[in-house]
């Protein structure tokens, strides 16, 4: 579904090509971009602590990631040292696109422009890729973190 979505934003982005686009629909690509990273972490999550042949178990994992929980765990993998690279680029990723995912829906006066758009649809697309080729430590590594780290909601 995470890629899927990632299909609708670039659609999205790319609407009204002739003149300015939609308000609308550069919000809802920005949106769409956010929530396909965030499902492609709670797929990552419960892939790696579950896996696809226990589908109830996999399902109350893959629910179980919270956004705001998700938000401040990454914020906090940005600040330290000794985090790989690849992890730092979704963290950063999906600081950014949840931002901008919160002005895009609750903001009456958002406003962007198509080519920023699509850098938010490559960087979660990138973000999603890099989730894919994380080494087994890397993925333990974030998957910890992630369902029992030391993130607090603020």
């Amino acid at each position: 579904m995470h890629r899927e979505l990632i299909v609708i934003a670039r659609e999205l982005a790319a609407r009204d090509s002739v003149g300015p686009p939609k308000k609308a629909s550069l919000a809802r690509a920005v949106s769409s971009a956010y929530y396909a990273l965030f499902r492609a972490l709670a797929w990552f999550v419960a892939h790696q602590t579950i896996g696809v042949r226990h589908w109830d178990d996999f399902r109350f994992v893959y629910r179980s990631l919270d956004h705001g929980r998700a938000r401040v765990i990454f914020e906090e993998l940005l600040r330290q040292r000794g985090v790989v690279n690849d992890i730092k680029i979704v963290a950063q990723a999906f600081v950014t696109l949840q931002q901008e995912r919160h002005a895009a829906d609750y903001d009456v006066g958002y406003s962007t422009s198509r080519p920023t758009v699509l850098d938010l649809i490559d960087r979660a697309e990138e973000a999603i890729d890099l989730l894919d080729r994380l080494d087994g430590v890397s993925r333990k590594q974030l998957t910890a973190r992630l369902i029992g780290g030391r993130g607090r909601k603020s």
